[in-house]
Parts: structure tokens; sequence; C-alpha cells
């Protein structure tokens, strides 16, 4: 009698052998019961595990590209202020010279905008990040370049920063509490410069360096380097002194300023 030929569609799970140790082992009975809801489930798992990587590397890259415009932006900028310095040196010395730096502020200007359109783009906090940077940008061009319109770029970038930092009064998170106190602190810098702000811009140096969590050290030396009277100056030295009681890990950024005043106000 002739043997029966295996058949090339043999079904595995209908196999006497694995049937029969279907009967003798719970984890193989179990699995030939449920195959197919294990499979599905498996297929899930990877599915979701692929959508999971995939979200993952997006953003990643996203998060790095947001990095790098930020990166060029803050580089850009301190292009633009090193000009800008450059521009004030020459002043009443290299007429032909400060032309030349004020080409190169103009080139800088522009190539910093569209930095700053592009980081705007992107996802918190870089977006601030961009107003933040667009304010400094405007307040570190005053005078050398013309906008459009009746407003300077000073009172433009003043108007900019006062904004960001009012909409992010209640920031709880570090980023826009930094982005916060930056703004106020450029604006307060900026009120320096006019007779009839100088008060007010003082005042606000004054709360930062004593209540800020980021720019108490700037604050305050920006409040001490403006001090013209033996008020203002015992002022500052007093703010200064509370800086290096409450926070000695700051000493080496105030010593020099806090020497000057200490020796100025005693004598």
């Amino acid at each position: 009698m002739a043997k029966d030929i295996p058949s090339e569609e043999h079904d595995i799970f209908r196999d006497p052998l694995l049937t029969q140790s279907s009967k003798e082992d719970p984890l193989v009975r179990f699995v030939l019961k449920w195959w197919q809801h294990i499979l599905v489930a498996v297929v899930v798992v990877f599915a979701g595990w692929y959508m999971y990587s995939r979200y993952t590397e997006t953003q990643l890259a996203g998060l790095r590209r947001s990095a790098d415009l930020f990166y060029g932006v803050r580089n850009s900028l301190s292009d633009l202020q090193r000009l800008r310095g450059e521009f004030e040196a020459k002043q009443g010395k290299d007429k032909k010279g400060r032309q030349e730096t004020q080409k190169k502020i103009k080139e800088k200007y522009d190539e910093l905008r569209h930095k700053l359109e592009a980081l705007s783009d992107r996802k918190y906090p870089y977006d601030r990040f961009a107003q933040l940077y667009k304010g400094l940008m405007l307040l570190s061009v005053d005078g050398v370049i013309k906008e459009e319109g009746d407003i300077s770029p000073k009172e433009q970038g003043i108007k900019e920063l006062t904004s960001l930092y009012g909409s992010l009064s209640v920031a709880k998170d570090k980023a826009g509490a930094f982005i916060s106190e930056a703004a106020r602190l450029a604006v307060a810098k900026a009120m320096l410069d006019r007779k009839e702000s100088r008060q007010k811009g003082r005042k606000e140096l004054l709360l930062l360096a004593k209540n800020s969590r980021y720019v108490l050290v700037p604050a305050a030396l920006a409040l001490a380097r403006s001090s013209n009277t033996d008020s203002e100056r015992s002022e500052s030295l007093n703010v200064l002194q509370q800086i290096d009681k409450s926070h000695p890990e700051q000493h080496d950024l105030i010593k020099d300023e806090l020497k000057h005043l200490s020796a100025v106000v005693e004598n």
C-alpha cells in the first residue's frame, strides 16, 4: 500500500505531533488558541513603535534645526554689536572707515533679519527668543540705519521688547522667565540714554538687581555704571554688596566695580 505523500499545503497547526504537544503543554495550547490575536497584537505594537520612532526622529530634527537657527541668530547679533562698537570708535577719526563699517552693519542687519524670520516660525521658546533678539537688533542699529516711517529703530526696539516681557510677565518656565528679564533689562538700559527716562530706567535696573533670577548681575553693573551723583553711587554700592553677600559665586563678575565704587564713595 502506497504511503501518503505529505501535502505542500500541510497546516502546521494540525500537525499530529504539535496536536499531541498541545494537549500536554499549556503554553502551546494558549498559542494555538490565540495565535491570530497574538499576531495582531505584535503587528500593532510594531506599528506603534515604528510611528513613535519616526515621530521622535522628526522631533529631534526639528529641535536641531531650531537650535542651529538660534545659534546663528545669536552669533549674527554679536557680530552686529561688535560692528556697532567699531562704528562708534571711528567717530571723528576715520570718516571713510566709518562709512565702510556702516555698510557692513547694513549687510549684517539684513542677514540677521532673515534669520530672525526663520527663527520666529519655530516653536516656543524659540519664537520668543526671536522677538527678544529682534528688539536687541533694533537697539543696536539705532542711529546707523534708518527704518521707514517716523519711528526710530530704538523706539521700535523698546516697543518690541516691552510687548515681549509684558506677554511673559507671569512665565513660570525658565526660558520664559529669562527672556522676560532680558527684555526688561534691555529696555531699562535703553532708557538711560534719555534725560526724561533716565530715572525710570534706573528704577527698573534697581528692581532687576534686587529681584531677578537671571539678570541681577548685569542689572547691578548697569546701575553702577550709570551713577552720576553720590547718592546714586551709594545706592549702587549697596546693591553690589548685597549681591556679593547673597550670591558669593558672582563675586568675580562684580569685584572690579565693587572695588571702584567703594573707593569713590569712601572718598
